[in-house]
Formats: structure tokens, sequence, C-alpha cells
């Protein structure tokens, strides 16, 4: 383990100075012989054969490009599950491929996050596969998006947020906030919220900051996946 210092410039968004810091550790380290690139965030509990079962996964799919389990919240001393899609992995718990994350890139810094969902979008763009697998569980120590939001409320506002800057296609999104409100908690208020913050973005008209044939292929294939019911 080598100690590597880097400075955050002044008014960098949080997001994107996150993503800064691991590029730059990736940078230190790149050039020595190495088949995967794992992402680990100190707020989580792994099972002691995490990454075991997750190179299984890879040795078993050669075109698996990204994976990861999911995430249990402890909430006190209860385990919540958090609802998961398939084709997501959370970064904080990423398994790369190395061929798949050179060839995507490494991460985009964004201003409010959402560069884990961007790297599973480009890892399919280029004809490879991102999943998480629901029977790999490992336990994350705070409610999922609270880490710079501070509450639940505004971590799901910020997430409404997030979700326009990565271009969700509207339809998708309104579906995927009601079907939020019933199965996520807080019922009801954060779904709310997740729409005030997507909204509130439109209104603001702000600037999607992703290549252009990104976006065109986030909402195709979020299109695709309303007209299937999925």
């Amino acid at each position: 383990i080598e100690y590597y210092f880097r400075d955050k410039p002044a008014g960098q968004d949080y997001f994107a100075s996150n993503v800064y810091a691991i590029m730059a550790g990736y940078d230190q380290i790149k050039r020595l012989p190495h088949d995967f690139l794992a992402i680990l965030d100190a707020d989580i509990i792994l099972p002691k054969d995490y990454y075991q079962q997750i190179f299984i996964k890879f040795a078993e799919d050669k075109l698996l490009g990204v994976a990861s389990g999911i995430y249990e919240n402890l909430i006190g001393n209860t385990l919540h599950k958090v609802l998961s899609d398939r084709r997501s992995t959370p970064k904080a718990i990423q398994v790369f491929r190395r061929e798949n994350f050179e060839k995507i890139g490494g991460y985009l810094p964004l201003p409010y996050g959402g560069e884990d969902t961007i790297s599973c979008v480009m890892t399919r763009m280029n004809g490879m596969k991102a999943r998480s697998f629901p029977e790999i569980k490992v336990v994350h120590l705070r409610p999922t998006g609270t880490g710079s939001a501070g509450t639940i409320y505004a971590a799901r506002f910020r997430q409404g947020v997030a979700a326009y800057h990565l271009a969700s296609q509207p339809l998708f999104f309104m579906l995927k906030v009601l079907r939020r409100m019933v199965l996520e908690k807080p019922y009801l208020i954060g779904g709310i919220l997740r729409l005030a913050g997507y909204l509130w973005s439109f209104l603001q008209r702000n600037v999607i900051e992703l290549p252009k044939d990104v976006i065109a292929f986030i909402r195709k294939e979020q299109l695709r996946r309303v007209i299937k019911l999925n």
C-alpha cells in the first residue's frame, strides 16, 4: 500500500473530486500487471469471499465488463434491502475487467454523481455487460446517498437532480418514481422529492454534461425498457 496525496481544488464538486481522486490513484498503478480493478468505499463491510465470488462471475462470462454485489443498508441494528437494477453496479463495490475500464476511459467526473451508472452504460455501448448479482450481498453502514446529502430527504431530492443530469428519459423516470414511492422509504415523499429534484433541474435548464452519443444511448435504452415493461 502506498499513500498518495491529492489536493482538492477550491470549488470542485464533491462527486467530481471523488472521481479525480480515483483516477489519480489509478494513474499510480496502471503500469503494473493486472486484469481487474476494484473500487471500495470505507463504509462497506464485505463478506470474506466477496472478490472470489465476483471473479467466478467474470470467469463464467467473458463479456462481463463490470460486476458487483448489492447493498443492504445497516440502519440501527437492522439490515434493509436496497432496490437494485441488475444492469447497474454501485461504485462503492464495483469490479472492472481492466480491458473494459480502459476502453470506456475510466470514470467521467460529473457534478451530481452517477459516474457508476454511466460506466455501466458505456460498458454496454462497447458490447460488454454490466451486472450486479443479488446473491452476493454487502453491508452499507448508512442509508444510500446520505454521505454527501446529510439526510435521506435531501438525498432523495439530489437523486432526482442526478437523474436529470444522467439524461433520464422522462417517461422512464416517471415510472421509476412511481415504483419507488411504494417500495422505498420514505414512502411517497421520497418519490415526490426525486421528482422535485428532476423538475428543478429541468426548469433551471441545466446543461447535461454527457457526450451526445451517451445521452442518445441512455434514452433509447430506457424507452425500450418502458415498451417491454421492464
